[in-house]
């Protein structure tokens, strides 16, 4: 729901199905639209050994909170390991990543601050037959995403 103040209530398992980074199951929670282009917020499932590309985002900020399982999260230079109820902040302009390097899936949820163009990143990757690193590095780039290799 998105109140006549732009204020944004989701209830658990609202949201727009998309296919994120690695195929994860992704939930789009808050779109840039919605919120005045503030805020964007996503909820994925990640697999046991899963890992998006190491990357960059240019035009946004993203903060995680782990709310199912143990990452591991490459934050520049450093590493750190975040289990439930860990929370992480990444600036833009810092190559990160993170595995699931725990038993179970894990769940994150992701806020990109300004918003960012993650959902129709992640559309546009699902829509993409055939996905090579050439195509991802292309729609990456068109959304404001730099893959790192």
């Amino acid at each position: 729901m998105i109140t006549d103040d732009e204020c944004v209530v989701m209830q658990p398992a609202e949201g727009t199905p998309v296919t994120g980074a690695a195929g994860a199951p992704t939930l789009v929670e808050a779109r840039a639209e919605a919120p005045g282009g503030l805020v964007e917020v996503f909820e994925q499932v990640a697999a046991v050994g899963s890992s998006p590309p190491q990357h960059i985002h240019h035009e946004c900020a993203e903060s995680l909170l782990v709310i199912e399982g143990d990452l591991r999260f490459a934050l520049g230079a450093q590493t750190a390991d975040v289990s439930a109820g860990g929370f992480v902040f990444v600036p833009k302009g810092v190559p990160h990543t993170y595995t699931n390097i725990g038993r179970t899936e894990g769940r994150i949820v992701f806020w990109f601050t300004p918003a960012g163009r993650m959902a129709d990143y992640f559309a546009e990757l699902a829509a993409t037959k055939d996905l090579d690193e050439r195509k991802l590095d292309d729609i990456a780039q068109r959304h404001g995403v730099e893959i790192i290799r």
